[in-house]
């Protein structure tokens, strides 16, 4: 079924392939070693971004590269500063994304998921602008629940961040982990 909806965002053949080709490497990933990692990001993201040139408007391009960046920097969570440019990255992805469709809620979701890591590795050294980081995170995530309420990602994404912030109480905890479950 999500391939099926995947596949209605555009007309291009070649996109589409260009895109299964990306993900199949992206869900590959986790089982990479670290000396390879770098290589099949590049490899990853170049398909993608090709599709993207075949069709600017198809939304899960960006979406894809954002999360093929946010991937990749999970894998490097050992070391927080190498992390630094793929949250970048992912971040201006998930801002083209929105920019082509206001209503995506992967998007939205995976932009708040790179905001809340970033905020996670403190690679954000003033503590005013680490807060404004994590209330965008939430920001993004709460859109993203509000425009698809089974965006199970975002509602556990957002348990964290409840639980990390001082105005949210034990309640909106529990309740955004149980919507995740």
């Amino acid at each position: 079924v999500r391939l099926r909806q995947q596949r209605q965002g555009t007309t291009n053949t070649d996109a589409w392939l260009l895109v299964q080709r990306a993900e199949r490497l992206r869900r590959a990933l986790p089982t990479v070693s670290r000396d390879s990692l770098a290589a099949k990001v590049v490899e990853g993201d170049a398909l993608l971004a090709q599709a993207e040139a075949l069709d600017p408007k198809w939304v899960d391009v960006p979406v894809a590269r954002a999360q093929l960046a946010y991937e990749h920097s999970r894998q490097l969570r050992a070391t927080p500063a190498l992390a630094e440019d793929p949250i970048r990255r992912g971040i201006e992805h998930a801002d083209r994304a929105i920019a082509i469709d206001l209503r995506n809620a992967n998007a939205y979701e995976v932009r708040g998921n790179l905001r809340t890591w970033r905020w996670a590795l403190k690679l954000e050294a003033d503590p005013r602008k680490a807060e404004l980081l994590l209330a965008d995170a939430r920001k993004d995530l709460e859109q993203a629940k509000t425009l698809n309420p089974g965006q199970a990602g975002a509602w556990a994404s957002l348990s964290f961040i409840y639980y990390q912030v001082d105005d949210a109480t034990l309640y909106e905890v529990n309740e955004a982990a149980q919507r995740a479950w």
